[in-house]
């Protein structure tokens, strides 16, 4: 009888753990999508202050990009 309420005990703090863990996992994920973005921005950036131009130089050199300084 013991055993089986030790069990119960177990399920449902397992149970109550879940969702919370899988809240966790899930902002870690956006935090990690949104820090990808944040970095992609900023070499992009970094690209234009250096180059004058969002594009590689063989396709930039066609289409030109004016930059605000």
């Amino acid at each position: 009888m013991e055993l089986l309420v030790s069990v119960l005990i177990i399920g449902v703090i397992t149970d109550a753990a879940i969702p919370s863990i899988s809240n966790v996992n899930r902002k870690s994920y956006e935090n990690f999508c949104s820090s990808n973005v944040d970095l992609l921005v900023m070499s992009a950036r970094n690209y234009m202050n250096d180059y004058q131009s969002l594009l590689p130089k063989e396709i930039g050199s066609k289409y030109k990009i004016p930059v605000k300084h």
